[in-house]
């Protein structure tokens, strides 16, 4: 891809298939939600292109660190993968113009 420099950001033109980018460690406590979350959301701001950031964490600590309280949550990715319930749309939430949660 052919990068342009503006301003303070650089423009890259839209890839031709979806890109997926995992974020996985079995130990616990080396950063992985914190750079999912960041990595995003930077994506979603500086690309402008969208971005869907799926939380597996079954605490939900992604969602949380993009302001979801725990709360208004009533399913689960487990519960769509489980197939305890299949109105995925009501697990989308909208964090930015770009970012999907």
């Amino acid at each position: 891809m052919a990068a342009r420099k503006t301003a303070h950001v650089t423009e890259v033109t839209a890839p031709h298939a979806t890109r997926i980018m995992t974020c996985a460690n079995h130990k616990g406590g080396t950063g992985k939600t914190t750079t999912a979350v960041n990595v995003s959301a930077g994506l979603a701001l500086l690309t402008q292109q969208r971005v869907l950031l799926v939380d597996c964490d079954p605490r939900g600590h992604a969602s949380m660190a993009l302001g979801v309280e725990s709360a208004h949550v009533r399913y689960s990715v487990t519960d769509l993968l489980t197939g305890a319930m299949t109105d995925w749309p009501t697990l989308c939430w909208e964090k930015g113009q770009n970012l999907h949660l």
